[in-house]
């Protein structure tokens, strides 16, 4: 699973009327930390 993998999970799981660009980045920043000790290469957000 990458970053990419996370944020297209979002656009198709989630309906478009519950869609929310914050909560999504805050539970990327959870996933993120687990991308990190696997070893994938997913940088913070600038």
């Amino acid at each position: 699973m990458s970053a990419t993998d996370s944020a297209l999970a979002e656009v198709l799981w989630t309906p478009p009327g519950r869609r929310r660009y914050a909560d999504f980045l805050e539970r990327l920043a959870a996933h993120r930390a687990r991308f990190l000790v696997q070893g994938v290469n997913a940088r913070p957000r600038p």
